[in-house]
């Protein structure tokens, strides 16, 4: 058994960058924003209460990688496997299960230090305006999840066979190129849920270079490109297109230590046959060196 789609991210920051992340991904991508008791705000990008979670706290932090599994069958499997790896797993209990809006899960700690939590999800009502906008979680018959992960490994061979053979995602394909050498892996019909590069590109193990928010509407993606700098954001990456999942996509400085890409046409794994190819874009994604903060 596997999981079976990326089902949240939680991040501790700052509180003096959670206002320019709020205005980032509500007024400028669109999510739906709704503030937290504690301080910060939770995201929607479908009808589960959160898909981002950002808590007020002295310093930026990962504190969550949710990944979704079926069921408790599935779930209780996933431990096994877990624990005879090595890893220490703490069952969730029920205050920690309704605060991330779950019906049952654990967490451990993986060999880089990413904060993982494996969870069966409680269920939840459509939001038809969300829905009609991102690709998340399940879409008809298909599962997509709320996009893509980019880890970071100290042992990235390590890291490739624990979550391929642990977690049981499977390798879609591969990208080597000057720069970075990241595999890319799916559990679901997006092309990718999770890459794990080694520490390239000035990224250290234990840290993402950034996640991916898909939406239904190509032309959303070119008005949401010409509203960033005027909003005080810098684009890190210009519109482009990569060669293996096809995806339409800028990327722009997060007001934290990572960046958000956004896009649009993503593959479906199920058609993609595994090969590697020698650069990440197949045009655009000119790179921008970061140059302020974003607002």
């Amino acid at each position: 058994m596997a999981v079976e789609q990326l089902g949240y991210l939680v991040f501790d920051m700052p509180e003096g960058s959670l206002g320019a992340m709020q205005t980032l991904l509500g007024e400028l991508f669109g999510l739906e924003i709704a503030p937290i008791a504690a301080g910060g705000f939770d995201a929607r990008m479908d009808g589960r209460p959160f898909r981002l979670r950002f808590n007020r706290a002295d310093h930026y932090c990962l504190a969550a990688v949710g990944w979704e599994t079926l069921d408790s069958a599935a779930l209780a499997d996933l431990k096994r496997r877990v624990t005879e790896a090595g890893y220490a797993c703490t069952d969730l209990n029920r205050a920690q299960c309704a605060l991330r809006s779950v019906a049952d899960g654990f967490t451990f700690i993986d060999a880089d230090g990413f904060p993982v939590e494996v969870f069966v999800d409680a269920p939840f009502a459509p939001a038809p305006e969300l829905d009609a906008r991102f690709i998340c979680g399940r879409v008809e018959d298909k599962s997509f999840g709320i996009g893509h992960l980019v880890q970071c490994s100290a042992d990235k061979d390590s890291a490739i066979r624990f979550y391929s053979t642990i977690l049981g995602l499977d390798i879609t394909d591969r990208i080597v190129w000057p720069d970075a050498d990241l595999m890319f892996f799916h559990c679901n019909n997006r092309h990718h849920s999770l890459a794990i590069a080694g520490e390239v590109l000035g990224l250290q193990a234990g840290g993402i270079d950034h996640f991916m928010i898909e939406v239904r509407d190509r032309a959303e993606v070119d008005r949401v490109y010409a509203r960033l700098e005027a909003a005080g954001f810098q684009v890190s990456m210009t519109l482009g297109e990569h060669t293996n999942d096809g995806m339409y996509s800028f990327y722009v400085y997060a007001p934290a230590p990572f960046r958000i890409e956004f896009g649009h046409g993503g593959r479906d794994a199920r058609t993609c046959a595994y090969q590697v190819f020698d650069a990440p874009s197949s045009w655009g994604h000119e790179f921008h060196p970061p140059q302020f903060a974003s607002a």
